[in-house]
């Protein structure tokens, strides 16, 4: 393993930083993590955006890893059947509070990528999702909060004939913790023995920004998600740490992901128990909240927020170069802490490439449910999870809600908000309004994708 420490600042490293720095490398170590650890540090000054804006967001970082594998989230070496894989960085902000979450959640992805123990696990993950599918077929409703969301059955799952699917998934975690201390509280937490999935810590506090957006502005960059071509990262997944990643079915998400292939997805989120009005805990857009009919498995949307979006890396990259470069105002307001209305941009983005506007959805759902024949759930649907040329028509969508993987958002509030922050927020909604001409449609979707004829129901 490898813990490697590195600040930046506009000018020098003033000496408070500079003894705060050796203090974390040198006093937070024990020695019973000193055999598996290499401490070293480097300074770097003055490191720019492209806008002309200089990095302040100076870090600590933890990186963990197997020593036959090395390096971490942001400098990858695959196994000799990486290029058959999904390759996945899922970059997570995480304060005090959610430490225990994030820890439990990596021990868990950890279940299903490690190459030695994940087949018997998928095994009996996939027989329990399966053996739910005899009650979908005969009902229209599934209810996570009835049943287990981490089993939830898709039509993708029960028509196929999967009974264990290859380890094809690779994560790496990259942590934003808001502080030393959390930081510490992660390496501690995660099991030394987890070496097939990369962790890498940033303490992002030291330069005095832990707001997600700025992070990831600076941190999910080309050089750690376009390593090389075959290191390559597929997907970058950003993931608030109230988020609950253990709740999800991993294997029919990923099936459902690597049949659509959407530029940018979420799943939808529930709370941690049914809420006693309908956003409480989820979204505050109807069309991103989980619907129990099974009939319906993705929709469109000109929106996907902020707090578990998973986008293609050259999606991420192509959005973040956009505003790097060419929108200054932009990042100012997001150095600040503003993100309001950015989740709807990159759905224009992703769409048509921020020209013209937004093109405004006008798929209501709900009616969509009220036209599907009755017997849906009992008919082939038109995927063949056997076929990938069956999901061609559904591919490459911009921006695509899967509703029959639901995730459970704890909903911890840990983000202090006062009244800079406040405006940051505001000034971020204003611009990009004013500026991309946004549909901001939170209730109806470009199309719906069903298991009955027609299987996309849209433009």
């Amino acid at each position: 393993m490898l813990l490697c420490c590195c600040c930046c600042s506009k000018d020098v490293l003033d000496n408070f930083m500079l003894m705060r720095l050796f203090a974390f490398a040198a006093g937070r170590v024990t020695t019973s993590t000193i055999r598996r650890l290499v401490v070293f540090a480097s300074v770097v000054v003055s490191l720019r955006f492209p806008t002309g804006y200089y990095d302040v967001a100076g870090s600590s970082t933890i990186i963990l890893s197997s020593a036959s594998k090395g390096g971490g989230a942001g400098d990858h070496h695959s196994n000799s059947n990486s290029a058959a894989k999904t390759r996945v960085l899922i970059a997570r902000t995480v304060s005090s509070a959610e430490v225990d979450n994030v820890v439990e959640d990596v021990h868990h992805v950890y279940t299903y990528c490690d190459s030695n123990a994940s087949h018997g696990n998928i095994k009996n993950a996939t027989a329990v999702s399966k053996s739910r599918c005899d009650a979908l077929r005969h009902t229209h409703e599934v209810d996570p909060y009835v049943h287990d969301s981490r089993s939830h059955p898709t039509y993708l799952l029960c028509d196929s004939n999967i009974t264990a699917n290859n380890n094809d998934v690779e994560v790496s975690f990259l942590l934003f913790a808001r502080s030393a201390d959390v930081a510490i509280s992660i390496q501690h937490g995660i099991n030394p023995t987890i070496a097939t999935t990369n962790v890498e810590i940033i303490d992002v506090s030291i330069g005095g920004n832990t707001y997600k957006i700025w992070n990831w502005l600076h941190h999910l960059n080309e050089t750690r998600l376009l390593l090389d071509r075959n290191n390559n990262f597929d997907y970058v997944w950003m993931m608030d740490g109230d988020m609950k990643l253990r709740t999800l079915n991993w294997i029919s998400f990923w099936q459902t992901m690597h049949l659509l292939r959407p530029k940018i997805a979420i799943p939808s989120i529930i709370a941690s128990r049914p809420p006693k009005r309908s956003w409480m805990g989820v979204s505050t857009h109807p069309i991103l909240r989980h619907r129990n009919d099974v009939r319906i498995l993705a929709a469109e949307t000109a929106i996907i927020e902020v707090g578990t979006p998973i986008l293609r890396a050259s999606t991420w990259l192509g959005f973040r170069k956009m505003i790097l470069e060419h929108h200054p105002k932009l990042v100012d307001a997001i150095r600040d802490g503003g993100e309001y209305w950015l989740d709807a941009a990159w759905c224009h983005f992703a769409k048509s490439n921020l020209t013209g506007m937004q093109p405004h959805p006008t798929v209501d759902v709900t009616n969509v449910v009220t036209t599907l024949d009755d017997t849906a759930s009992r008919l082939p649907f038109a995927i063949d999870p056997a076929d990938e040329s069956s999901a061609y028509p559904y591919r490459d969508l911009s921006c695509v809600v899967l509703y029959q993987t639901p995730m459970v958002h704890g909903n911890m509030k840990t983000l202090e908000r006062n009244e800079g922050w406040t405006r940051s927020m505001d000034r971020v909604a204003d611009y990009v309004k004013d500026t991309f001409g946004l549909a901001l449609e939170g209730t109806k979707a470009y199309g719906v994708l069903t298991t009955t004829s027609p299987s996309y129901v849209g433009a």
